[in-house]
């Protein structure tokens, strides 16, 4: 797919962005300047994962991908970065998203400015940006994703860069279908739902379409807070009965983890099961030190504040029994809990929380506690967790 990619990149097509009807809330965003993006090291004086970032600001030209990667071995950077640009090159801003995905950033729409303090004078703030055009495509290069609240993302149809007066030539359709492929390849390479290029489509080329929070979580541009899962009823894979299950897209990745709520022996509880992808191959069983239940905190605004927090605020029910294995690079957990501590973890803020203490081999900058937790919605429809409960009920009587 890469070397497929990188082949259909040979052409070079333009974007232009002209805003034909900003919202009141557009109109007080500052336009991200007119000159070729700059990229500097920009930190607000914090200690935490996204106090320090990359600031690149600016137009995206043919030679900006080169200059992100002469930056990046010039500094020690961040793996941050803040975009705030109105486009630029179509097939630079797809390179500089393959580059963002290369060196495994995360991405902002934002804007960075001084702080104006002058006792901090060396320290920026992030403010709402801007991010259209072909910025749109570098940004989905971000392993995990971020629209600031009052940040604009916007997208249009790509305008090949060359012209014509009448009907479309035969050259100029096969560019079109040529650059069609290669957005498809790209978004879906980025875990991005194609959509989103349907969506640029229904807009010429000398306007943009806006999206708004719910296209941003359901296109999984906005990787912060995806959209729930919906619960459903199945016979258990793994007993008698009935078993709830769903599959949700974790925030901040590409990865979905699927999860099971069935019957268990034991009267008021629950067998849990949980799979999810790992990069590891090897059985972790012995490795595990604990499983716990708990209630997570799911957005991530910039800097990472609610990350330190974290550790304070959040209160767990901990599993020391359970069963796990890998199999396929998949972990496979199953563990019993009682079902009002479950459904109690549901209802405090609508998602819950299964996290897994792993061995340290497999802590990384990603996972640098070494808990790796994977997020499910509530079970909001009273009627599956009425059935669910009622077959546990006739299953135990039998």
């Amino acid at each position: 797919m890469l070397f497929k990619l990188s082949r259909l990149l040979g052409a070079s097509f333009v974007f232009t962005l002209i805003v034909t009807t900003p919202s009141a809330s557009a109109a007080a965003l500052l336009d991200p300047p007119s000159t070729p993006m700059t990229f500097s090291l920009a930190a607000n004086g914090g200690n935490c994962d996204d106090c320090e970032w990359i600031a690149a600001e600016g137009v995206i030209t043919s030679s900006t991908p080169i200059d992100f990667e002469n930056v990046l071995q010039k500094m020690h950077a961040p793996k941050v970065i803040a975009l705030n640009s109105s486009g630029g090159d179509l097939v630079a801003g797809i390179k500089l998203g393959l580059v963002l995905r290369k060196h495994g950033f995360t991405t902002y729409v934002a804007h960075t400015s001084p702080t104006g303090d002058k006792e901090s004078s060396s320290f920026s703030d992030t403010g709402p940006g801007i991010c259209a055009s072909s910025c749109a495509y570098a940004f989905l290069g971000g392993i995990s994703r971020h629209v600031l609240d009052g940040s604009r993302f916007g997208v249009h149809q790509f305008r090949p860069a060359m012209t014509f007066d009448s009907e479309p030539s035969t050259d100029v359709m096969s560019s079109s279908q040529v650059i069609v492929a290669m957005l498809y390849a790209y978004t879906s390479m980025m875990g991005v739902d194609p959509k989103i290029i349907g969506f640029a489509s229904t807009v010429s080329p000398d306007a943009i379409l806006w999206l708004g929070k719910s296209e941003l979580s359901a296109l999984n541009v906005d990787t912060s807070k995806p959209a729930a899962g919906k619960w459903s009823l199945m016979p258990s894979s793994h007993g008698d009965g009935l078993a709830a299950f769903l599959d949700q897209r974790q925030p901040d990745t590409i990865v979905n983890a699927h999860i099971e709520i069935m019957c268990f022996k034991d009267p008021g509880s629950v067998l849990i099961y949980v799979e999810a992808p790992v990069d590891v191959k090897r059985n972790i069983t012995d490795s595990i030190k604990s499983i716990s239940i708990s209630q997570p905190l799911i957005s991530h605004p910039m800097p990472g504040l609610q990350n330190l927090l974290k550790n304070l605020e959040e209160r767990s029910v901990v599993v020391h029994t359970f069963k796990a294995k890998v199999v396929n690079s998949k972990l496979r957990i199953i563990f019993a809990v009682r079902g009002d501590e479950l459904w109690s973890y549901m209802n405090r803020n609508g998602w819950f929380s299964v996290d897994v203490d792993l061995p340290r081999y497999m802590w990384s900058s990603v996972l640098p506690s070494g808990v790796s937790s994977y997020r499910f919605p509530a079970m909001n429809d009273s009627s599956i967790r009425r059935l669910l409960e009622r077959n546990c009920i006739n299953w135990r009587t039998n």
